[in-house]
């Protein structure tokens, strides 16, 4: 089926009449994570050119479908594929905006949004064959997105290598995908990057993200453990969902309580909380095997802490190692050791490359850019008047 440009789309006679304009899939419609604060500023834009959206999240399914995940995983996805699909048919959106977390749930959409002319817009916030080794398991997941994402009719990432890799990886055009960068809210104090609240002889090493075998939490642990031994004070602090992985998060504490880590676990915060933890650390460390972007390195960055992060995804596209950052591969612990031991020994250092990191953030996209993005896709061909007054 030749699908029509998104302007003619949204203004033909049969999609005009359509409300609500646009339903959105996401996992979770209150923000935690980067990404749902992404699909928050995303979803504004849609509402300013398109009405209020409606919203479906993850826990939006029945009770008794999700009772059955992890055991029953197969048909946990299968009748949320159904669920989602009904949902849509009843609806009968012009465009879906869809997270693709969620896209396990989305098969049978595809097929309602084909055969009902809705417009699949998807946000890719994460490749899942990347991280996976070489074999049977990575060919199936490659195969997997290919198969879903080429049936989709706008494709925005956050990040060129994201775009690379759909292209390269999974064949997807050039032409369907856009890069919206994530927005930033630098403070306007420029004092609060190096907060006085900092102890001297003291340093305060973070961790903000979900506590999972992907972000390499337990690599961290140990580097900070090797390097206590030069005889620094060092308290690694981590903050975010601990429950996400129990094992896992059991692992980091008894690696911690193993080799003497001064260790601690603040759990979720909220954004005023978490601001002050960045405020009070001195060295910020995203050790992750794979990010599209990075986002809560921008926000460390914000502050005026110096951050070494893993050279993957699109942290290197705002990273300049050794200038606004340092860089070391994934898994390499000693590579982590070397960068974190540089910083340790160096609050001169510290703060030179916090000091630029901050400067190379307010010249990153704002979320006003962001929201202008998701504008432009459905300003296709320059239009400047409001869609939904056309409802």
């Amino acid at each position: 089926m030749s699908m029509p440009s998104m302007r003619n789309f949204l203004l033909s006679k049969t999609t005009r009449k359509r409300f609500p304009a646009v339903v959105a899939i996401v996992g979770r419609s209150e923000p935690k994570t980067g990404g749902e604060f992404y699909n928050k500023h995303a979803l504004q834009a849609l509402e300013y050119e398109l009405g209020k959206p409606s919203i479906l999240e993850l826990a939006d399914l029945p009770l008794w479908v999700r009772i059955l995940y992890p055991k029953l995983k197969i048909l946990f996805y299968l009748f949320g594929n159904v669920w989602f699909s009904v949902k849509l048919i009843r609806k009968k959106p012009i465009c879906c905006y869809i997270d693709y977390y969620m896209y396990p749930f989305m098969w049978l959409s595809k097929l309602v949004a084909y055969f009902s002319a809705i417009k699949l817009l998807v946000v890719v916030h994460d490749l899942y064959h990347v991280i996976l080794n070489n074999g049977a398991k990575k060919k199936l997941q490659i195969f997997l997105q290919r198969a879903f994402l080429m049936g989709c009719d706008q494709l925005v990432v956050t990040s060129r290598d994201t775009s690379i890799r759909l292209q390269k990886d999974l064949g997807v055009p050039d032409s369907r995908i856009k890069i919206i960068y994530p927005g930033i809210e630098v403070m306007e104090n420029e004092s609060v990057g190096f907060c006085n609240s900092r102890q001297e002889g003291k340093i305060n090493i973070l961790y903000v993200g979900m506590i999972k075998m992907e972000k390499r939490v337990l690599d961290l642990v140990k580097a900070v453990k090797r390097i206590m031994s030069d005889g620094f004070n060092l308290t690694l602090h981590l903050a975010g969902r601990a429950d996400i992985e129990p094992d896992y998060t059991m692992l980091v504490q008894q690696e911690a309580v193993k080799g003497g880590v001064q260790l601690i676990i603040h759990g979720f915060l909220p954004k005023k909380d978490l601001n002050k933890l960045f405020c009070n650390s001195d060295i910020f460390v995203l050790p992750s095997l794979y990010e599209t972007f990075g986002m809560v390195a921008v926000e460390a960055m914000s502050f005026g802490l110096p951050v070494i992060c893993t050279n993957v995804g699109g942290i290197p596209e705002f990273i300049t190692h050794g200038e606004n950052g340092l860089l070391f591969k994934p898994g390499d612990v000693e590579d982590l050791v070397k960068n974190l031991r540089y910083l340790c020994r160096s609050s001169s250092s510290r703060e030179r490359i916090g000091r630029q990191a901050r400067k190379v953030v307010q010249t990153l996209p704002s979320w006003e850019d962001t929201r202008k993005g998701f504008q432009s896709i459905v300003r296709q061909e320059n239009i400047s008047y409001k869609i939904k007054k056309k409802f």
